[in-house]
């Protein structure tokens, strides 16, 4: 099988792989481990293989397998953590994406070592020491093991590692006192208050592979270390500690990250987020509330009156160039006020000074990120619900065919709910709009998918495209759609200064310049934006979605 059908493949089921193993071990740190396993070994096999009869028994199999020795290596692991296997070999343990091997299973023959006049004693410090070495450093676990379980010297540590005498020394004392600072901390390990993410996103430009801040960030502990290091930096060891995460596994996360534009580096290998993180909490939603609430019907009142006169021109002069399902204009209103809020109400700034801010991942792409945790809030806002963020697919490649999109995710859709990609539905719709996908056994699938999705439904015998398609570009749209009133403008200062006096010392000095740059656009935040939505929903404005809409609502397709 060719890379791009095993690509196809994987892509297909990478979600169900993930649902078999969460399933399964019903722990979300270890469904995400069994399932990129299980991932890994069918990719290969696919490439390997040359034709396959039935693929979901061919997978199924494939993970059942790679399942059954997961389990049999948490076993094995376990008795070892348990002490139950002892033998008088070494007996090494690749730690976590490292080279380095250890040799645990001596641990009770040499920790004694460590014990300065009883400083840490007793059979029942065992495991708490073997949990305090897990926090060390690569290096420095290494050190360790070589020293007080290989019984080497400092000399021949020295050579083995080719490094001086007196790094090796350094890092001996930097390790016993690491370790004895861990047993003097009184601290339950298992009590860490979990941080994620309640909802992320990016304003910019994505690159080649669209890796957006899900690709970095799906994972729990990508959100714990980025959240860990927003209000002081620390080192890797340092945020293993208070996550409570050996530091072997963390140090692979931490280095993705850096390298992609999310942490930076500071003197003494202390990292920083460089992701703009708002905490909310119960003041701060109840004030932004009110703020969003109170602008949005003033802004409305004044925009409304002018945007529709100007749609109504619009679809006088350019109605062929508009496609509207079941000319329902009632859902282009919805597409269309959506989008001129973002593109219509942003200010035109200087960007000089938010360049350190800009995420540069590995595949070209350049943005900002965001993201929101939940603070004492226990804030039901529909604002707050969801991932209120846009996004943007330009002149995407699907098959023959280019297609470009515009999509605003909130709680008024149920993408994000859905949990399909948006990105994978418009690139079947893109070759069914083109003529390329013909109503055949070849392509069932596809058609299912749009199905699915809502982007397809029947009327009878016939079928009918459910989202909004127009000929224009988008710049060509932004163009014809009106500009901000003055008035509006002055309603947007008094906006900002209220924002800023709710959000008053939430964040740290560095972000100081980000945080100017985003109140100066707050007139088309995400946030402002379902509130006057809402507003146009409660006054009668706009009329209430039709279930099949909502996962196509606030979404315009460019077929230039």
């Amino acid at each position: 099988m060719n890379k791009d059908q095993a690509d196809k493949i994987i892509s297909d089921y990478v979600k169900k792989i993930y649902s078999f193993s969460l399933s399964k071990l019903r722990n979300i740190d270890k469904a995400e481990e069994l399932a990129s396993r299980i991932t890994v070994e069918v990719y290969l096999s696919l490439l390997k293989a040359d034709s396959i009869q039935n693929i979901n028994a061919y997978i199924y199999r494939i993970a059942r397998n790679v399942y059954a020795q997961f389990i049999m290596e948490e076993k094995k692991e376990d008795k070892l953590l348990n002490g139950e296997i002892f033998t008088t070999q070494n007996t090494p343990l690749t730690t976590h994406n490292s080279q380095l091997t250890t040799h645990y299973s001596q641990l009770t023959t040499h920790y004694s070592r460590l014990r300065k006049g009883g400083e840490v004693g007793g059979d029942d410090n065992y495991q708490r020491l073997r949990k305090e070495i897990s926090f060390l450093s690569n290096l420095q676990r290494h050190i360790v093991v070589l020293y007080y379980y290989q019984k080497l010297n400092t000399e021949e540590i020295a050579k083995k590692l080719k490094l001086p005498r007196s790094t090796i020394k350094w890092h001996l004392i930097d390790a016993r006192n690491q370790l004895k600072e861990g047993f003097k901390t009184d601290k339950d390990l298992n009590s860490q208050k979990e941080i994620i993410f309640n909802s992320y996103g990016s304003y910019g430009k994505y690159g080649l592979l669209n890796a957006d801040m899900s690709y970095f960030y799906l994972k729990i502990i990508p959100q714990k270390i980025t959240y860990s290091v927003f209000h002081k930096a620390k080192t890797s060891i340092e945020i293993a500690k208070e996550l409570s995460i050996p530091t072997a596994y963390i140090e692979d996360e931490i280095k993705h990250l850096y390298e992609n534009g999310f942490l930076i580096k500071l003197p003494g290998e202390k990292y920083f987020s460089n992701v703009y993180i708002v905490q909310n909490n119960k003041n701060y939603d109840e004030n932004i509330l009110k703020i969003c609430e109170l602008y949005a019907k003033k802004i409305c009142d004044i925009y409304i009156p002018i945007l529709t006169s100007t749609l109504n021109s619009i679809l006088h002069s350019q109605n062929s160039r508009f496609y509207v399902p079941q000319n329902d204009y009632n859902f282009l209103f919805w597409s269309i006020f959506t989008f001129a809020t973002i593109y219509k109400f942003q200010s035109p700034l200087e960007t000089k000074s938010i360049q350190k801010y800009l995420i540069k991942p590995f595949d070209g792409g350049e943005f900002l990120a965001f993201a929101e945790v939940s603070g004492n809030s226990g804030s039901q806002h529909a604002y707050k619900d969801n991932k209120n963020n846009d996004i943007i697919c330009e002149k995407l490649k699907y098959g023959k065919t280019h297609i470009s999109a515009w999509w605003f995710n909130s709680n008024f859709d149920v993408r994000v709910k859905e949990l399909f990609s948006v990105g994978d539905i418009l690139g079947i719709l893109a070759e069914y709009i083109a003529g390329n996908c013909p109503k055949d056994i070849d392509h069932i699938d596809d058609y299912m998918s749009l199905y699915d999705a809502d982007f397809l439904l029947q009327k009878g015998d016939d079928d009918f495209v459910n989202t909004i398609i127009t000929t224009l570009s988008m710049q060509e749209l932004i163009d014809l759609l009106p500009e901000p009133t003055e008035e509006i403008r002055l309603l947007e200062k008094k906006l900002v200064q209220n924002v800023k006096k709710a959000r008053q010392n939430s964040f740290p000095p560095y972000f100081k310049k980000l945080i100017c740059f985003n109140d100066r656009q707050y007139l088309s935040h995400p946030d402002l934006r379902v509130a006057m939505l809402q507003y146009l929903l409660d006054t009668g404005v706009l009329k209430p979605l039709k279930q099949k809409q909502k996962k196509t609502v606030n979404m315009i397709v460019f077929n230039k």
